[in-house]
């Protein structure tokens, strides 16, 4: 299993990415700040899955997982990551969406699960930057929306701001689902995509915490909970 992390938050204490191991067959216990869920080695013809949790303006730890593997010649990891990549701006929060990519690029992941990404905001461009990403990367991208507000020109489309996931697999589907929410605050959403990868279903899901309530953010886990479990190839889970 391999997993990488990046941050963009704008913070002094941002660092590139770095790897994150676990071991191939254990499975990770649920935390408040990350959510790895690891469903490693299953049979053949069973789906496999994958959640990215990232909290607060700071992108987290991912977890990957193996289990798409070849008989004769051993597992062949699944290479993840999760990115916040704050609607593009760089820690000097100058509009740089290609660093964004060369970031992506320089991690050489299968999968990256993105949070604080703008679809038509001015801040960035009007840009639709999960499609941009995923045109100058050259993989497939699904996009969840949990802000979808009235354009800020005339004649643009409504601008958007959610989660994304980057794929070098094909997405076959996804979905996004609105967690709880304390009134006045951001909604906050988790967005779930099948990939397809050699010839087996793999789930993925990345979302973005409520980082400056404790309650708020432990029922929108629990409501992670309740969603992953329902996925046929999701270990039995209970909220902490």
């Amino acid at each position: 299993m391999e997993a990488r992390t990046a941050d963009r938050s704008g913070r002094d204490d941002y660092h590139p990415p770095k790897a994150v191991h676990g071991a191939v067959g254990r499975r990770s216990e649920p935390e408040r700040t990350l959510t790895a869920m690891n469903h490693l080695n299953p049979a053949p013809s069973r789906r496999r899955f994958l959640a990215a949790t990232a909290v607060g303006l700071g992108a987290t730890a991912a977890a990957g997982t193996s289990g798409v593997a070849a008989a004769a010649t051993g597992p062949r990891p699944l290479r993840v990551a999760t990115f916040n990549i704050h609607h593009g701006a760089s820690p000097a929060d100058v509009l740089d969406l290609d660093r964004v990519a060369r970031v992506i690029q320089a991690m050489r992941v299968d999968v990256v699960g993105l949070q604080e990404v703008d679809r038509f905001w001015r801040r960035s461009g009007f840009v639709d930057q999960p499609a941009w990403l995923g045109e100058r990367l050259g993989l497939h991208h699904a996009f969840g929306a949990n802000l979808d507000l009235d354009p800020e020109e005339p004649g643009r489309p409504r601008r958007q701001y959610g989660t994304a996931v980057l794929s070098r697999w094909p997405i076959r589907s996804w979905t996004n689902t609105h967690l709880p929410l304390v009134p006045g605050h951001e909604q906050r959403g988790l967005l779930r995509a099948t990939l397809g990868v050699r010839g087996t279903c793999v789930d993925f899901a990345v979302t973005h915490l409520q980082h400056n309530d404790n309650r708020e953010r432990e029922r929108q886990s629990a409501r992670i909970v309740e969603l992953l479990g329902s996925s046929p190839s999701t270990p039995s889970w209970s909220a902490t």
